[in-house]
């Protein structure tokens, strides 16, 4: 068996079952099969959809490549070909003339195209879904354009019944890629719209992620055949480059591909941005959810005031699609109302487990009419105002005298939330975090509408749900704050 040469951040963990052992040092993977012994350089993620490819990738690749050879032929005598694992410049720069001369050659290595698509979909077993900033059409992006390239190097290089074989290959294996990327999406993203009293979601987005990826493909495609050059490596001594279609690939996810588009019109399909703008939200309530369980009422309800007022801000603003419109509204409202029953199982599967009275109490079930009234104090007045920030103010000064008087009354939740509320407009130096320059509970909400609005003109959502976690001290906008203040 031959095992496939590991490229530049390749998920060589995806093909474990092939490997007998693997040796890792901090920038460099030797592995070793019962087939083909190779090395690779390893940098970033292992999975490849994570990491941009370069013309120095591609070089070490092939590099890579000419280090392989079957462990079985070598122990009967055939012929051993050993790289050095760390090649100098001048090894490289002879070896990449070498490539300049003879070029890469027409065959396709399937198991190293089918080991790149590895690992394209998203972990359905993780208890709390985090989606990164571009992760989703960083995914789709990715898949459309090696399919795209890998097609367009098929009909240069092959004729007859041999592209029709070639292609067979391809589309199998890009159709189980695209398979595990919208089931996996699917699962995790409309498992939570259906917990949360959406119906029939997760069929909905599968079919919008396989149409949203082939409908991306079908544009490389046209943009490549109408632009066989836009590389302009034709004529060049880095012609090679063009025989590796993940290097062409690469350089299609940095063009502007759009032709005529092939965006889905059906009312009961996403948008690839819709898609993306559902994960987001999901990544954000579910994390947002994992940290609800200490907070007091009052400040669930300012949360929920925001995340609504934020949501309503996003569909005048951004110019959503009508589908999501009607989602985004649903799913809000269920989350709120589901979320809440959530919590009270928890607290009353820890209150049955509390020994101590203060335990009890501070296991005890939501009163959920003081979250409402929170809510409802802070989006009446956005109603009246228009202004969040002005609206959000006028709740948390009402949320934060209902909290402070149930703490006197010695209620065990509001007393654990009493640092929360005595420093919401206010910092207490003495409890900063280095991370936080001093900012007061206020400041982070400020800093987190800001960002949020930023995000929105950039083509993103970030919705920081959860301003007192320190992952929201890494934007750009925060951070510029934190060093104004500094």
């Amino acid at each position: 068996m031959r095992i496939p040469n590991l490229p530049v951040a390749k998920n060589h963990a995806s093909f474990s079952s092939q490997l007998k052992q693997h040796q890792m040092t901090e920038h460099k993977v030797v592995t070793r099969s019962q087939g083909t012994t190779e090395q690779a350089v390893f940098s970033g993620s292992l999975v490849s959809s994570d990491n941009g490819y370069t013309k120095h990738d591609a070089l070490l690749k092939q590099w890579n490549k000419a280090g392989s050879f079957n462990l079985y032929d070598a122990l009967n005598g055939g012929k051993v070909n050993l790289q050095n694992p760390n090649p100098s410049a001048d090894e490289l720069k002879a070896f990449e003339e070498k490539l300049q001369k003879n070029g890469i050659g027409k065959e396709i290595d399937w198991s190293d195209f089918e080991f790149d698509l590895k690992g394209i979909g998203f972990d359905v077993d993780s208890p709390t879904f985090y989606l990164k900033p571009e992760d989703f059409n960083k995914k789709t992006d990715y898949l459309a354009s090696r399919y795209a390239a890998m097609k367009n190097r098929i009909q240069k290089n092959f004729s007859g019944a041999e592209v029709d074989q070639q292609m067979k290959q391809l589309d199998a294996l890009y159709q189980s890629a695209t398979e595990e990327l919208a089931k996996s999406y699917s699962e995790v993203v409309g498992g939570f719209l259906e917990q949360n009293g959406l119906v029939g979601e997760k069929e909905k987005i599968y079919q919008s992620v396989i149409d949203g990826v082939n409908n991306k493909a079908k544009e490389y495609e046209e943009y490549l055949s109408s632009s066989p050059d836009f590389a302009k490596l034709k004529g060049t001594k880095d012609e090679w480059l063009l025989q590796d279609d993940e290097y062409v690939a690469s350089l299609l996810r940095g063009k502007d591909v759009q032709t005529v588009s092939h965006e889905t019109t059906k009312t009961n399909h996403y948008t690839q941005n819709d898609l993306d703008i559902l994960g987001r939200y999901v990544s954000e309530l579910t994390q947002w959810e994992d940290s609800a369980l200490g907070m007091d009422e009052e400040r669930i309800g300012l949360d929920f005031a925001m995340l609504s007022m934020k949501t309503e801000y996003l569909r005048k603003e951004h110019g959503i699609s009508s589908s999501l419109d009607h989602t985004l509204t649903k799913m809000l409202n269920g989350f709120m109302e589901h979320t809440l029953d959530r919590l009270d199982k928890k607290l009353s599967d820890l209150r049955d487990k509390g020994a101590a009275l203060h335990d009890k109490s501070g296991y005890a079930a939501l009163d959920r009419k003081a979250i409402w009234n929170v809510y409802d104090k802070t989006m009446e007045h956005y109603k009246a105002s228009g202004d969040m920030m002005d609206a959000f103010v006028h709740g948390a000064k009402y949320a934060a005298k209902q909290s402070l008087h149930k703490m006197n009354d010695g209620a065990y939740r509001h007393m654990n939330n009493a640092l929360y509320w005595t420093q919401f407009f206010h910092k207490n130096q003495s409890h900063s975090k280095p991370y936080d320059a001093g900012m007061s509970t206020y400041e982070k909400y400020t800093m987190g509408l800001k960002d949020f609005q930023k995000s929105l003109q950039e083509g993103e959502v970030r919705l920081h749900t959860d301003v007192m976690s320190s992952n929201l001290y890494g934007t750009p906008a925060i951070s510029h704050f934190i060093n104004e203040k500094a």
